[in-house]
């Protein structure tokens, strides 16, 4: 099983520093992840919290069917500019992120990630507050 966790921490992007929600996949930066699948290709940042946190809220208590949904944007700060998508599915014991498409790569050879609901809901709730970033953002 998968795990989530989601740091909150203010990010120095060119349109200036912003709280933004970094996503941990069995705790790895989403946007290391995609970096590394992506072959180097840097440009990924992570969304503004309150926004990424109310859309996962919202999708998570939506209903089984599959939703996308944004989860990195772009460290110009045009969260559509450079960007990665995921495909959110509820399940009652599940929640798992199937097919991450990204601005370069239509499709990316990364998950399904399927994560334990209860351990989901709680990253959910209670994401943790640092005093930095995890990991360093350049534009």
């Amino acid at each position: 099983m998968d795990t989530l966790e989601i740091v909150i921490a203010e990010i120095d992007l060119p349109l200036g520093p912003a709280p933004r929600a970094e996503l941990l996949v069995n705790g790895i930066a989403l946007t290391q992840l995609v970096e590394e699948l992506e072959l180097g290709r840097s440009g990924y940042a992570p969304l503004p919290a309150g926004t990424l946190l109310r859309t996962l809220r919202a999708v998570h208590v939506g209903g089984s069917e599959p939703v996308r949904v944004a989860a990195l944007g772009c460290c110009c700060g045009d969260d559509r500019c450079s960007w990665v998508d995921v495909e959110v599915r509820n399940g009652p014991e599940r929640v798992r992120w199937e097919r991450l498409m990204s601005s370069a790569t239509d499709v990316l050879a990364l998950g399904p990630f399927a994560f334990d609901r209860a351990q989901y809901e709680e990253a959910l709730r209670r994401p943790r507050v640092a005093a930095g970033p995890v990991r360093p953002y350049e534009s």
